[in-house]
């Protein structure tokens, strides 16, 4: 019995187990199915309009008056993953910009602006002032359906897509009316001096557009250059056919005896007095307005939307939606909005994503008025006619970073020091216009034209106390004491005509590069301290004084002294071999009368500038006293002197090369 009964009860254990995991199996199965795991087919999501509290205005960012044109500017036109593996959504980020391009036309258009959306411009009206005519008018259409986009430059791409206005005709541009850059080095292909080859870029499907070149302006457009400078160029836009546009302006203008003729293909002109236009604009723009046509001063505005990113999210209760929307200005200016929503319900989540987005462009009426676009409103704004552009303070004035009462954007020294005068362009006061500013110039009189110091003060090479522009003699030795006009007050080399033994008196010319002066009298001196200076005036001094000064020289006057002559070498201090091969006849002469004064002279020719002859002179005379020295000749006995090319043997014009000229003249006494 109880091994029957253990049997029966193994078999019915087992078909229970069978059937409970059979019962698994489909539960599981159900579940999979219902969870939408791997099988599920994709899930497209197409975001809808939401409208914007009415108490809202658009940004004056967007600096829009009473017309603007929006633009999807989205260029990915594929259905992308928004969500995660297990939860896949698909999104087309160039349908989700049209809601957000539907949704801002429609608040722009409650907020009384005329909005389109992807509305190519249909003409181009230009007004000509002209001194005889008055005003001559052309207005240009392509007379196509609904109209030809305005291309300002003729490049092929419209206005409204063209993302380089300005571009120079004859330039090969790419789908958005750039510059061709065929690398992506960022250098157009006209002025890339390095071409290299093309950089791999991954294009979205379907995407890629043909180059296109520069096509020729539009013909039949005859401004005359002479009044372009007073033309005035308009846009006319609106729902109306082009035809139609035409055949009001005709008859408004025909109400007034003017006749508008076409006079090429899709170029129709009129003339008129600028009385008559006077009368004529208001009623015309009156008419076409009531059919919804505008006249627009310039090019139309354009604001360019672009979805550039989105992902869903889930948190433990609701649904997130994250994404940004670029909206560019078509002046170079892009604001980012990024957005981010949670809500129980995925479609509302993303639906309340892209109004967030879209609604980041306005902002609450009260604090709109705001003249001068400084982001500032008038009601607090203490500068309301700031220029375009500067940047400003809470208050709404423009910068002025070093409080000099020069804002910014007009100072041209944005850092001086607090409590300085500045001038008009907020640069410190410089009253002698030295270079040096005055609240640091301790010389603040300097004559103009005058070097200074980082002081302001006058330049005092030699510190002479007699600053450079009035120092006659600029190299004075140190501490030698020197006149009003920068020269020793004693002369260092003195020259007096003294008779001969016959009392018999010749003629001295004492000359200098600075100047001469010639003694032709008895006892008659004058003073010379360096090549650079004036000889002094001459004067005669008394006889006794000159025979106390020079007694030994005058004892010793029987004896003439003995000149010798060495010349040089064309710019060197290198003595001629002949005048090298005179050196132990000097040495002989000056031990054979025992000297005790020793005159070395340099001289150049004038070949070469002043100062280096200056320099080149008083170098050769060292060379040949150094030369003495080493052979015995005691120092104390030697003067060097030098006189550049000022005191030549044989008179030359300048820059011509005289050897007898470059010479070092001994005179042994």
């Amino acid at each position: 019995m109880f091994l029957t009964s253990q049997k029966g009860f193994s078999i019915g254990h087992v078909k229970d187990r069978f059937a409970g995991f059979l019962g698994l199996i489909s539960l599981l199965w159900a579940l999979a199915i219902l969870s939408g795991c791997a099988g599920t087919p994709d899930r497209y999501y197409i975001p809808k309009e939401i409208p914007i509290h009415s108490g809202t205005v658009l940004n004056p960012t967007f600096k829009v008056d009473n017309f603007v044109d929006i633009e999807n500017a989205q260029t990915d036109d594929n259905w992308i993953q928004i969500g995660s593996e297990t939860h896949d959504w698909l999104a087309n980020l160039n349908r989700w910009t049209d809601t957000a391009t539907n949704l801002l036309k429609t608040e722009i258009g409650k907020r009384g602006i005329l909005a389109t959306v992807n509305t190519p411009t249909v003409f181009e009206l230009i007004l000509c002032e002209d001194e005889e005519t008055g005003v001559k008018g052309t207005l240009f259409t392509d007379v196509k359906g609904m109209g030809c986009p305005l291309d300002t430059d003729h490049d092929g791409v419209p206005d409204l897509l063209d993302r380089c206005l300005g571009t120079p005709q004859d330039v090969p541009v790419n789908h958005r009316g750039c510059p061709l850059d065929t690398d992506g080095d960022g250098s157009p292909d006209t002025k890339d001096n390095c071409p290299g080859p093309p950089v791999e870029k991954k294009e979205p499907k379907g995407n890629k557009a043909p180059v296109k070149k520069k096509a020729a302006p539009s013909p039949g457009i005859p401004v005359s250059k002479s009044c372009m400078a007073e033309t005035n160029r308009f846009t006319v836009t609106g729902p109306v056919p082009p035809d139609a546009v035409v055949q009001l302006i005709r008859q408004q203008l025909e109400k007034n005896q003017i006749v508008m003729s076409e006079t090429t293909q899709n170029t129709f002109t009129f003339s008129a007095t600028r009385e008559q236009w006077k009368e004529i604009m208001p009623y015309l723009e009156l008419e076409l307005g009531k059919r919804g046509v505008r006249v627009i001063d310039g090019p139309p505005r354009i604001l360019r939307l672009s979805v550039t990113f989105v992902e869903l999210f889930w948190t433990f209760h609701d649904v997130g939606c994250r994404l940004n929307l670029a909206v560019e200005t078509g002046d170079n200016r892009l604001r980012n909005y990024k957005v981010s929503t949670l809500s129980p319900e995925l479609y509302v989540a993303c639906d309340e994503a892209v109004s967030k987005a879209v609604s980041g462009m306005f902002m609450k009426e009260r604090i709109i008025v705001d003249t001068d676009i400084d982001m500032v409103p008038d009601t607090r704004d203490e500068c309301p006619d700031t220029p375009k552009g500067v940047t400003v303070d809470k208050a709404g004035c423009p910068l002025d970073g070093d409080q000099d009462g020069i804002p910014d954007f007009l100072d041209k020294c944005s850092h001086t020091p607090e409590g300085v005068a500045v001038d008009a362009k907020g640069c410190p006061l410089d009253t002698d216009v030295d270079g040096v500013s005055d609240y640091r110039d301790e010389c603040a009189e300097t004559p103009k034209g005058v070097a200074v110091d980082r002081q302001g003060c006058p330049l005092d090479a030699d510190e002479d106390g007699v600053p450079d522009h009035v120092d006659q003699c600029p190299n004075t030795e140190k501490g030698i004491p020197v006149n009003s006009k920068g020269c020793r007050k004693n002369p260092k080399n003195r020259y007096v005509l003294i008779p001969d033994l016959d009392g018999k008196v010749g003629k001295l010319e004492v000359s200098s590069e600075k100047g001469a002066q010639v003694l032709d009298k008895a006892f008659e001196a004058t003073g010379l301290n360096r090549a650079d200076e004036v000889p002094s005036t001459p004067k005669i001094m008394d006889e006794a004084e000159v025979r106390r000064i020079f007694k030994d020289a005058l004892a010793a006057q029987p004896t003439p002294p003995v000149h010798f002559l060495l010349y040089f070498i064309t710019g060197t201090t290198d003595l001629t071999p002949k005048s090298m091969g005179q050196m132990p006849q000097v040495l002989r002469t000056i031990q054979d009368r025992n000297s005790v004064d020793l005159t070395v002279s340099g001289h150049t020719d004038r070949a070469g500038s002043k100062g280096f002859n200056r320099r080149l002179s008083l170098d050769r005379a060292r060379k040949v006293a150094e030369f003495l020295i080493s052979k015995g000749v005691d120092p104390n006995i030697i003067e060097i002197t030098s006189h550049g090319e000022g005191n030549p043997l044989v008179k030359t014009p300048d820059g011509a090369a005289e050897p007898k000229n470059r010479r070092v003249e001994i005179v042994v006494r």
